[in-house]
């Protein structure tokens, strides 16, 4: 997946999705749930400005499936989690 084929505002750093979808999928640890939600949340927009940038759209499709299929439960709660703010 090409993800600077989606733009966003200048804050917008495609080299950072596949490192953050990356963190939820390898997250094992309880204690990092809400690091690696906030960092995932950050890379898909501004939070803070209820903002966000295209990619959003696509890294869904990753979020949930991992929610869905994954065997580690800080997994699964931090995808449900992001899912949950990005309602």
């Amino acid at each position: 997946m090409d993800w600077s084929d989606f733009n966003g505002s200048s804050m917008y750093d495609a080299q950072a999705v596949p490192s953050a979808l990356c963190s939820l999928m390898d997250l094992e640890d309880s204690n990092m749930v809400e690091d690696v939600g906030n960092k995932l949340i950050n890379v898909l927009g501004s939070d803070h400005a209820g903002v966000y940038y295209p990619v959003v759209f696509k890294a869904l499709d990753y979020i949930v499936e991992m929610a869905n299929n994954t065997d580690h439960e800080a997994c699964k709660l931090c995808a449900l989690a992001v899912l949950n703010d990005l309602y």
